[in-house]
């Protein structure tokens, strides 16, 4: 599986989370009743986080800073909680800022101060949660995360997602999945990305049904290759040919495939699926078109389509190229065993010939016995009696040798006679 590369983490922070956390703390956290006394903010010290907050708000934030630095410097006037509010701005400047560091610093002095009200408190794990995540500070973020899930009674989608990251990062995907699950629960127009996380989970622990919809679903945001080639291997998985030969055709459709292993893979699942002239059509069309190399594979592959196809005539040039470029002789015996049912003789000879050439056969005998068969037939009898010798030092092939040389001999006595009354 792949590594999130903390950037993109780094961005849906920023963009989802942080922007604009201070105005959006109320509907982020819905504390649990207030369980600890926060001393009041006075006149001089709320002046200056509401200017700070009001900067923020609209991007002002170098006087936002202003407004904080002012406070930090009377810090020894400041309450407990004015300083804790002080520090949980900051955060959220230095976080919009994309200072990482500095904003998980005063987000980790504002709890320390354990003087924050109970919705800032939860408020500020979540943030500093996913500032942890962006420091790849992964088992930092799941701890606090596990916190802030346990005093929020319902978390936002983007916070599931966090938290799947995170596991992932630590290479605990089971945890990870349920999160990544809930993320994409909730959020009905998810990113492909949130999707993309999730599927990649699911298929690394092969829930390939519940991979189908989450890629049917990701095809109707962007019909990328990728997608329709990994629906089509999900199908395939789960011993659906018929749909992953759909899915690979869909991608077919658009031009989408180009590379040889692709396209000999949509052959094959058209002949799986019993559509071979399909598959001969496609493959004789990317072959001429040089999409697909014209090495023994491919033509034996072009062969076998017309063949299953019962295009006999299509199937010996292909055949015969992927003989060619053979490393051994079986596939000229094939060639061959064509043109015998063919009662083609010469260019079965001529095969056999070149499949005993070629060697590596399983069984001689045979060829040898094809061979005489081929010569008798050319009427070239000390050929044929020369194979059938050949033919008959093989076992299995011995005694329909001797009854092949005796018919020869039979043959060639008659002959003689007839000859001699002439």
């Amino acid at each position: 599986m792949r590594r999130w590369r903390v950037s993109a983490i780094a961005a849906l922070v920023l963009a989802v989370a942080l922007a604009g956390a201070a105005e959006d703390e109320g509907r982020r956290a819905k504390p649990k009743p207030r369980t600890r006394q926060v001393e009041a903010t006075r006149q001089w010290a709320y002046q200056r986080l509401q200017r700070a907050h009001e900067a923020l708000a609209e991007e002002r934030y170098d006087q936002a800073l202003a407004a904080l630095d002012e406070m930090q410097r009377n810090d020894g006037a400041l309450n407990a909680s004015e300083r804790a509010m002080m520090h949980q701005t900051y955060g959220y400047a230095h976080a919009s800022l994309g200072r990482h560091r500095e904003a998980a610093a005063a987000f980790e002095a504002a709890l320390a101060s354990d003087a924050l009200p109970d919705a800032g408190r939860v408020n500020v794990r979540y943030n500093l949660a996913q500032l942890y995540v962006v420091l790849e500070r992964y088992d930092d973020a799941i701890g606090l995360f596990r916190t802030w899930l346990a005093e929020e009674p319902d978390p936002p989608a983007e916070a599931h997602y966090m938290v799947a990251v995170a596991y992932l990062q630590t290479g605990r995907a089971g945890d990870a999945l349920p999160h990544a699950r809930e993320a994409v629960r909730k959020r009905p127009e998810a990113p492909q990305g949130w999707l993309q996380l999730l599927l990649s989970l699911l298929i690394e622990r092969r829930l390939y049904t519940e991979a189908v919809p989450l890629l049917e679903r990701l095809i109707a945001i962007e019909p990328k290759k990728a997608y329709w080639t990994q629906l089509s291997a999900v199908h395939s998985e789960l011993g659906q040919p018929t749909q992953a030969l759909a899915a690979l055709e869909g991608a077919y459709a658009q031009g989408l495939l180009t590379s040889e292993r692709e396209l000999t893979t949509l052959a094959q699942l058209r002949l799986h699926a019993g559509v071979p002239y399909k598959a001969a059509r496609l493959l004789a069309a990317e072959l001429d078109a040089g999409r697909v190399a014209p090495d023994a594979a491919s033509w034996r592959l072009l062969a076998d389509a017309w063949l299953i196809a019962r295009e006999r005539d299509e199937a010996l040039a292909p055949l015969g190229r992927a003989a060619e470029r053979s490393g051994d002789g079986a596939l000229y015996l094939r060639l061959a065993q064509i043109h015998l049912d063919r009662e083609e003789w010469e260019p079965a000879r001529d095969a056999l010939t070149k499949a005993l050439a070629k060697g590596k056969l399983d069984e001689r005998g045979t060829v040898y016995l094809l061979l005489g068969a081929a010569h008798a037939n050319l009427q070239d009898w000390a050929a044929a009696r020369a194979a059938f010798e050949s033919a008959a030092a093989f076992g299995d092939t011995r005694e329909s040798a001797r009854q092949w040389l005796a018919s020869i001999e039979s043959e060639l006595a008659t002959r003689e006679q007839e000859a001699a009354l002439q």
